[in-house]
Order: structure tokens, then sequence, then C-alpha cells
């Protein structure tokens, strides 16, 4: 027994570095893209890449994030001024956005685009004629100078923000009643189970994503089973107060450590996204195990019922 607790706490410790080592790449990941959208001018992106960073890594992002947000501020007001034709209140809050961000490539370029603008047009006087009859000497006096007027000019769209997260990470939690099921040994009930799991999913658009890693674990009273899995995420459009319905299928790799045994499992799960960061469903999970369980029957399965939640970051 002491023998089999210390094979089984070394596959706990090697998981919990993996997903340690997976969740520190996110961050660092999380903070390039961050300062990345910020040169791009992308500050909601920005922000919320900042906030990501923050909560995985516990570094204090604020200063960051009040800058993004005041440069957005100022991108809105800027545009809305070059829009109604006030082009002098543009350009100088498009300068005072450059201050905080030089790298802002709209800002920049509407910035030029005041300064022609507001520049003096140069008007070049006629030449005068001069007409001599006899000794009267007849000066022809120049046309009234005419001014251009400023034409409007069509305003670029503002910077592109998506109206979904591409790239979403999430933290599961559930609880359930798992069974075990033997061929003609009849089936057993293992009792209830906890359910924690963690997940990266990158969305193609507003209704499908791919849930690329999903790691979780299930375990109560001394049962334990570990699965890897992948698998598809569809979204419904928004229902009421945009609430969204979702799906999943995944498929992947587990084990049951009671038994020492392990194969194919596969998972589906259908539920609400209540809010942008809250969800809440159904599970059913299917663990097929190959192993020396039992000798009249070459494969059995475990299958796991229950109700799971989530956030999404």
């Amino acid at each position: 027994m002491i023998l089999y607790d210390d094979v089984m706490m070394n596959r706990l410790i090697i998981i919990a570095l993996f997903m340690l080592g997976c969740w520190q790449a996110s961050a660092q990941n999380y903070l390039q893209l961050a300062n990345e959208c910020f040169d791009k001018g992308d500050y909601e992106c920005a922000k919320q890449n900042y906030n990501l960073y923050q909560i995985f890594e516990g570094k204090d992002m604020k200063a960051e994030i009040q800058k993004a947000d005041e440069c957005f501020r100022d991108l809105i007001a800027a545009d809305a001024y070059f829009s109604d034709l006030e082009y002098e209140k543009a350009r100088d809050r498009y300068t005072i956005l450059l201050e905080k961000n030089p790298k802002d490539p709209h800002a920049q370029k509407r910035l030029d685009e005041c300064e022609a603008l507001l520049k003096p047009p140069v008007v070049e006087p006629e030449p005068v004629e001069e007409v001599a009859i006899i000794e009267v000497v007849e000066v022809i006096e120049p046309e009234p100078e005419v001014l251009p007027v400023p034409q409007p000019v069509q305003q670029d769209a503002l910077p592109k923000r998506s109206d979904y997260r591409k790239n979403v990470f999430g933290i599961d939690w559930g609880v359930g009643t798992r069974n075990l099921s033997t061929g003609n040994l009849g089936s057993y009930n293992l009792g209830a189970f906890v359910d924690f799991g963690v997940r990266f999913t990158s969305n193609f658009s507003p209704y499908l994503g791919w849930d690329i890693v999903n790691l979780k674990f299930q375990g109560l009273n001394r049962e334990y089973l570990v699965q890897a899995m992948t698998g598809l995420r569809g979204y419904s459009p928004a229902l009421v107060n945009n609430v969204k319905g979702y799906a999943s299928f995944k498929g992947g790799y587990g084990k049951l450590f009671t038994l020492d045994d392990s194969g194919f499992a596969y998972e589906l799960e259908a539920g609400l996204h209540v809010t942008k960061t809250f969800a809440a469903g159904f599970v059913f999970n299917v663990q097929t195990l190959t192993g020396s369980f039992s000798d009249e029957s070459s494969s059995f399965n475990s299958r796991y019922i229950g109700l799971r939640i989530g956030l999404n970051f």
C-alpha cells in the first residue's frame, strides 16, 4: 500500500508541474499579446490581455491597464472631433494620444491629415494687365480670391475589436456519480466524484471553437481518475439578456488509478453561458478500461454523470 501511494503521488506531482508550466507559458503569451495590441492601437484587446496576465502571473498591471484605457478614450474623442470637421480639437487630442503611444498608426495618420487641412492655402495673385490707349492706362484688377472649402475626409474605421474572445482559458468544477460496468459481472456504483479541470480554447468564430487542451481530475474516497482530451465546442446565438447556449464533444485518453487500468475516453457537455465569464451545464463522461480487473471481461468502462460550472478568462 505504501508503494502504491508513492507511485500515485509521483504521478500527481508530474501532472501538477505540467499544468504549472502551461499556466506560466500562457501568462507570458498574454503579456506579449497585450503589448502588440497596444502598439497597434487596439486598446480593448490590450486591456483584456493585461488583465489576464495580472491574474495568472500575480503582477500589478494597473498602470498599463489605465494607460490603455486613457488612450482608448482619447482615440474615441479625437475621431469624433475629426468626424465633425473640428480639426483643431482633433489635432490636439491626437497629439495627446501619441505622447502616450507614439506607435499608434491610426492616430499618426489622422494627425497628419489635420495638419494638412489646417495649413492655410497659398493663393498667388493673378498678373495685372495694363492696356494703354493714347495716354490712358487701364488697370485690370485681379478677380476676388476664392478660398477652397475643406472637404470632409472619409473616416477610417476605428481599430477592429472582435465581438468574441479568440483565446479562452477555463477552469471547471463539478460533482456527480460514477459507476463501473464490468460486462458479464454487472455494474457497480463507485459513488460521488468531485470533478476538476483546466482547458484552453481557441475560437474560430462566435459559434465554433476548439478545446485544444482539456486536463481533468476526478476523485473521492481513494478513487482517482485522470484524463487528457481535445475536441470541438459550439455556441448558440445570443438568447435572453445575452445568455448563450453551448455544447462540446471531446475525446482523449484516461486512466483509473484505483484499478491501474486505462483506455480511450470521451465526454459530452451542454449548458449555458450565463455571462462571458460564468457557465453552467451537464456532463456525461465515459472512460473505457482495458486491463486485468476481470478474466471474464476483456474490456469494461466507467461512466460519469454530473453538474459542472466553469469560469472563462
